[in-house]
């Protein structure tokens, strides 16, 4: 028994390393702009351009800040910083398309949906 969970880990390691290897850099510039949260229907994070990420939901700030936080990317991580300079969370990308972009948080795997400009 300790043999098959000796080789479940490895397989297990094995392929989280082989995912990270194979995602590319964010581009800072793509992720500026509103984007869903797929997993928390009417929750919406906004990276704008300022470095400024804010989350609401259904419109409304979460707290009385709107969850707001200092954030800098680095390679496939967001970095997030809370006003009084700490660390508060970083986000790492496991897959990146134009409109879609997965990352894991804490250990949750959430889907950020790009929320089309308005005209």
């Amino acid at each position: 028994m300790r043999l098959i969970l000796v080789f479940a880990l490895a397989a297990f390691a094995g392929v989280a390393v082989n995912a990270d290897e194979k995602v590319e850099k964010i581009d800072a510039e793509k992720l500026i702009g509103k984007w869903q949260i797929k997993e928390k229907p009417g929750a919406e994070v906004e990276f704008g351009k300022d470095g400024k990420m804010r989350i609401t939901a259904d419109g409304v700030k979460l707290e009385p800040d709107g969850h707001e936080r200092s954030y800098k990317v680095d390679n496939n991580k967001i970095v997030a910083t809370t006003a009084d300079g700490k660390k508060d969370m970083t986000y790492t990308a496991i897959k990146i398309a134009d409109n879609e972009i997965v990352i894991t948080n804490r250990g949750q795997v959430e889907t950020l949906i790009r929320v089309p400009e308005k005209p």
